[in-house]
């Protein structure tokens, strides 16, 4: 077994081996697995549970892990924001202006087969709100997240894509050039491990998406729904800004959607909110900052 290394010391490339190695070491996918085997230490602090052929294996496949460059963003150090904290969260990967994260964000999710009306609606959203200096954080899923990322590019402004692949691998591919504009100009962010993603099977690693959900929910001050069913997985989002007490924005033709149950469910009884047009919804949204 390895021992750790000194902790005054703090070398991205070493805590980002033992953050790979404690990933292939849980069973899950969920940040609550890994987090439980952490316990709030570095990674290296917790070297001493890996066996000494895993971190080979890891070496060997980090090596030979090929695509972009990438950054290794540390938990202490400055640029790391503060509303990640609460998620236990040691490493993210990133390529891009990570200054971003240290500006008011607001998170615009939603369905991948969204309607014409729910993709007008976050371009609507997102033109507004970064005009008043909002960074706009979203997934670069299809649909919602596509239409959110694309306006504020369009427009100039800024965007965060918290993505649920490695941080050199990008889905769905049609996304890939999108993927590459905001890595290249804004900011790309990925938590997940190289090597746990590369040995199991896609089916697992679909698991991912979901818990950059949370991700996106614990670094934006309020998300906003702009369209998403009841099977969404903006809805895990929703759950995870509601604990963490962010405000959550439905917008009004997905509350009075009779198909729908969840959003009644997630105003009347979980505090979520519903704006009807945009300057409806800057007034919940408020002074937002994380």
């Amino acid at each position: 077994m390895h021992q750790p290394p000194n902790p005054l010391t703090l070398d991205p490339d070493v805590e980002a081996l033992w953050y790979e190695a404690i990933w292939a070491t849980v069973k899950g996918v969920r940040l609550e697995d890994f987090t439980t085997f952490l316990q709030h230490r570095r990674p290296s602090e917790a070297s001493a549970l890996i066996p000494e052929e895993l971190v080979t294996a890891i070496k060997l496949h980090v090596a030979r892990e090929g695509g972009k460059p990438y950054h290794i963003l540390l938990r202490g150090q400055e640029q790391y924001p503060a509303s990640l904290g609460i998620l236990d969260l040691p490493i993210m990967y990133y390529r891009g202006n990570v200054s971003l994260l240290k500006t008011p964000c607001v998170a615009i999710v939603g369905s991948r087969k969204a309607s014409p009306r729910g993709l007008a609606a976050a371009r609507r959203i997102a033109q507004s709100l970064t005009a008043d200096g909002y960074t706009i954080v979203s997934g670069l899923a299809a649909g919602i997240d596509t239409a959110a990322h694309k306006e504020a590019l369009r427009t100039g402004h800024k965007t965060i894509a918290v993505i649920g692949t490695p941080i050199n691998r990008a889905y769905p591919r049609e996304n890939t050039s999108l993927q590459e504009q905001i890595a290249e100009t804004n900011l790309l962010l990925s938590h997940v491990p190289f090597y746990k993603y590369a040995r199991q099977h896609y089916t697992l690693n679909r698991r991912f998406f979901p818990e950059r959900n949370k991700v996106m929910a614990a670094l934006s001050a309020a998300t906003i729904i702009a369209e998403a069913s009841d099977t969404s997985g903006s809805l895990i989002q929703a759950r995870e800004a509601l604990r963490l007490k962010k405000k959550v924005i439905l917008l009004k033709p997905t509350y009075d959607n009779p198909n729908l149950s969840w959003p009644k469910t997630y105003v009347q009884q979980r505090g979520a909110f519903v704006a009807d047009n945009i300057t409806t919804l800057k007034q919940i949204l408020g002074e937002a900052h994380v």
